[in-house]
């Protein structure tokens, strides 16, 4: 008999529900993001089949992944332990679950916690399915779930890396909501971003415009992360097949691989079938068929208090003994299980008290809403202006506090002729710094002075262009270096200076005077001024 199952993903624009027979895609419904309407919009294809397992695939704005690791407890304590830091670390109404990872440094395990807010619609979706015939496969972040995607599309013959870090990126429009990008550093979830997709009329060359300005910017988010040039990168973009001849002519600076595809072409890549017409542009039932046939989950997500079961903790205590020990287990088990019990008792009534905290916080929470409907501009849009802005502020140069510097050191010894700026540092691999001003960034600028009129002995301009080096080293400060790279020398040909600045004295002479020059000549200097980077 067929196996069918669902699978529905909660965006904030739309929802899109799967339906799955034997792991492949018998078809698909789009919805409304209202969980008002879900009945209406969804109900007649969720009777088809009443016994389905159903799953939640989340893929909202808001959505919290962090890593963190934790001390080494007993079998019976670590999920207590769990529990409570995960609870720190994403305090408030939210669904949370974490993955172990690993082992981790000094005695402790590595885990990757992910968390989802209760709050908009998304409390009114989980009840509807809750309140379904349908077994429940549980609910899961996209990001988090489907991270596993990227190395499946990704080029297979690719050399290992042997040196740095090895990054995976997917980008894809979903119509739940927008263009969502996920990447992974040494196969573990690092970032995902999702920002407003193009729209669908888009013209080819403007559409891969746009896609590569957000790979930019994701690149830059990504250095702050451990990202540097050399980095292997192996990227994945899916479109439509009228926008993949554009996306391939593009430089993907960066970019160890570049792999386009189409979502059907990707469905059939690995291994999942068809998934609906050849021409689709979004990824939504890609990922609705990915996360079904991949059999064993990563990241299920909950709404309870404390995270996993008794039936757990069983479980890794049975493998921890051994089978001579069965009647002393057999004693700890129903120790086990009173306790347990008792824990369920405490566990319940810290799920109430949380129920009462979460209605005072919707409460909150509607207020604070209503506020925000009233701005007169869209908050989620001005925060990625933001953060783009923010972006593109680093490595700028203020300029005119570095010409008041120098203008300060001249006090009437000197004009300036010219300066030459040029900013970068020693190091063109170093990432910029997160939130860098445009003080901290590297620069040279190399400046020619003309020494006043006065001057007109070439012991005198070599005690001036010292006079001059010291108070500019003086007003820069710690930081900046400051060096003569010409020695004072005046214009006229027939002359010949001699000294230089580590002796006491300096003499010019030519065939007519000694040590002076003409009036209407002057004596030029050369400074240059660096600024090491941050």
């Amino acid at each position: 008999m067929a196996k069918g199952e669902f699978v529905l993903n909660i965006g904030d624009d739309n929802v899109v529900l799967t339906r799955l027979v034997d792991g492949g895609v018998a078809n698909a419904w789009l919805g409304s993001p209202d969980p008002a309407l879900a009945i209406e919009e969804l109900g007649e294809a969720l009777a088809t089949d009443t016994k389905g397992r159903i799953s939640v695939l989340v893929d909202t704005l808001d959505q919290s992944f962090k890593e963190e690791e934790l001390p080494k407890v007993g079998i019976l304590d670590r999920r207590k332990v769990l529990s409570r830091h995960i609870a720190m670390a994403f305090p408030g109404a939210n669904m949370r679950g974490a993955h172990l990872i690993g082992p981790g440094s000094k005695n402790t395990l590595l885990y990757q916690f992910a968390a989802v807010p209760l709050d908009g619609r998304i409390p009114g979706w989980m009840d509807f399915v809750d309140s379904l015939p349908n077994q429940k496969g549980g609910v899961f972040a996209v990001a988090a779930e489907n991270v596993d995607l990227i190395a499946a599309l990704a080029p297979k013959d690719a050399p290992p890396v042997e040196q740095g870090n090895h990054w995976r990126h997917l980008i894809g429009i979903n119509v739940t909501g927008g263009l969502r990008q996920i990447i992974e550093k040494n196969g573990r979830l690092c970032l995902t971003r999702l920002t407003q997709a193009p729209p669908p009329e888009t013209p080819p060359d403007e559409f891969a415009d746009m896609i590569i300005r957000d790979f930019r910017a994701t690149i830059t988010y990504i250095r702050r992360l451990g990202y540097a040039v050399g980095d292997a990168l192996d990227l994945v973009v899916l479109t439509t097949p009228e926008n993949k001849g554009a996306l391939d002519a593009l430089t993907w600076d960066g970019a160890r691989s570049v792999s386009i595809y189409t979502p059907y072409e990707a469905g059939a890549t690995i291994g999942v079938g068809s998934i609906g017409k050849e021409d689709q542009a979004y990824c939504d039932v890609l990922h609705a068929a990915w996360f079904a046939n991949k059999g064993r989950t990563r990241l299920p997500l909950t709404r309870s208090a404390a995270l996993g079961t008794a039936k757990d903790d069983l479980r890794e205590l049975a493998f921890a003994v051994a089978p001579y020990a069965a009647g002393l287990l057999a004693a700890a088990v129903v120790g086990w299980t009173g306790w347990a019990g008792y824990d369920t008792f405490v566990t319940s009534s810290a799920n109430a008290q949380m129920e009462q905290q979460l209605a005072a916080l919707k409460h909150t929470l509607a207020e604070e809403q209503a506020k925000l409907g009233l701005l007169p501009y869209d908050a989620a849009r001005m925060r990625n202006v933001l953060e783009v802005n923010s972006s593109l502020e680093i490595g700028k140069l203020d300029y005119a506090p570095l010409f008041q510097t120098i203008s300060s050191a001249l006090q009437n010894d000197a004009v300036v002729l010219s300066a030459k700026f040029s900013t970068g540092g020693a190091d063109p691999n170093a990432p910029p710094q997160p939130g860098g001003a445009a003080s901290k960034s590297a620069y040279t600028i190399d400046v020619n002075m003309r020494l006043a009129d006065v001057i007109t002995r070439a012991d005198e301009a070599v005690q001036v262009a010292r006079r001059l080096e010291a108070r500019l080293n003086a007003g820069f400060g710690k930081g900046h270096t400051v060096k003569m790279t010409k020695e004072p020398v005046a214009a006229q040909a027939s002359q010949a200076l001699t000294g230089n600045l580590f002796s006491s004295e300096a003499n010019a002479t030519d065939s007519s005077s000694q040590g002076n020059v003409s009036r209407d000549e002057h004596f030029f200097v050369e400074f240059q001024i660096t600024k090491a980077g941050p």
